[in-house]
């Protein structure tokens, strides 16, 4: 059987999280729960992550499309590095997302932080062309990047930071699902470029941790916090 883009499937990816942040959209707004500023604008920027994916949203040339692409990647992204801005860098509290106050302690390393993955794998392909001469290369270096730089936040900078134990144990616990995708997206990246057709069926799981189940997890950390 051929698995080739199994995970693009429309029922496996777009349908599930059409349907995810849809739900936690209304939720947010119905029961105002912790973070849910926060919860309602990722969840309405992932609804429009997923109709272009899905191409559900018709764009003009595939050009475009991987330029729009590439901006959701760096929101998706933001959805995690936004949260450690507030805690890690500014050194405020869950009280201070929910309120959501873009102050500049907050967005300048958010942009950093969220444009640093992607010059880092810059610098790597400037340096050695030869090691990402496919897309799936630079995918997979990506995906490695930003699973060792949240490894490095978890495990190096967080211990240096003065942040209260509850704050630390929410970082700890909104990071397991991005561990779990950049983890996963890379061990299905290395099957596939190994020609192992398994791999397109190991990226289905990232794929919902991703789209599905982060935000819900972060709406989930919260409550557990509050």
């Amino acid at each position: 059987m051929d698995y080739t883009n199994i995970d693009q499937n429309f029922f496996l990816k777009t349908l599930p999280a059409l349907v995810a942040n849809a739900a936690l959209v209304l939720y947010a707004l119905a029961r105002r729960p912790p973070l849910w500023r926060y919860l309602t604008l990722f969840g309405i920027t992932t609804l429009a992550d997923i109709s272009v994916a899905g191409q559900l949203v018709p764009i003009a040339s595939a050009e475009m499309q991987t330029g729009i692409e590439y901006i959701f990647v760096l929101i998706g992204d933001l959805r995690f590095i936004l949260l450690l801005a507030y805690i890690l860098y500014a050194g405020k509290t869950l009280a201070d997302i929910n309120a959501l106050r873009l102050t500049g302690d907050v967005l300048r390393p958010a942009l950093i932080f969220t444009l640093f993955p992607t010059l880092i794998v810059s610098a790597i392909g400037f340096a050695k062309p030869e090691l990402l001469q496919l897309p799936r290369h630079k995918f997979l270096a990506y995906e490695l990047v930003f699973f060792g730089l949240t490894l490095l936040w978890l495990k190096v900078v967080l211990p240096q930071k003065p942040v209260a134990e509850p704050e630390q144990r929410f970082i700890r616990q909104v990071a397991l699902p991005v561990l779990g995708f950049y983890g996963l997206w890379s061990l299905a990246d290395i099957l596939i470029l190994r020609g192992m057709q398994v791999g397109h069926v190991v990226r289905i799981l990232p794929n919902l941790l991703y789209y599905c189940l982060f935000l819900w997890w972060v709406a989930f950390a919260a409550r557990q916090k509050a």
